[in-house]
């Protein structure tokens, strides 16, 4: 595949609406650039693309200066799908260990967090007599 993109294609195709950079920077950091790369890929030729060869080296520099990232961080991304495609394989997910899983599950859950989101503001004070009636 040609990996360069016409300068008018690359604007037009591979650019991030505002709802596209909200909806990508709401997810994990190490999948931004990957995901950002795959909707556009998608919406640009009509499929997913099947490893990170494939995406065209203008249009990931691109989606990377766009989000404020290296277009490295893409390996973030691989790693991960390549941990995905690897253990749906019953071959492969038999020989882990629960020590395995317990040595990925950071990789895996570093972006959860169970106790919820809770911004502060240190220059509000919290109201208790009108919470208590």
């Amino acid at each position: 595949m040609d990996r360069s993109i016409p300068g008018g294609d690359l604007i037009g195709r591979w650019s991030l609406s505002f709802a596209d950079i909200d909806f990508v920077n709401s997810k994990p950091a190490l999948t931004r650039l990957g995901l950002a790369a795959q909707l556009k890929f998608f919406a640009s030729l009509g499929f997913f693309a099947i490893d990170p060869g494939s995406i065209p080296t203008d249009g990931l520099s691109y989606l990377a200066e766009q989000l404020g990232v290296e277009a490295g961080e893409i390996a973030g991304y691989v790693n991960t799908r390549m941990l995905q495609t690897v253990l749906v394989e019953p071959k492969w997910a038999g020989r882990m260990t629960p020590e395995d899983y317990r040595g990925l599950t950071p990789l895996i859950y570093s972006h959860v967090n169970p106790y919820g989101r809770f911004d502060l503001d240190l220059n509000d004070r919290i109201d208790f007599g009108r919470l208590a009636a």
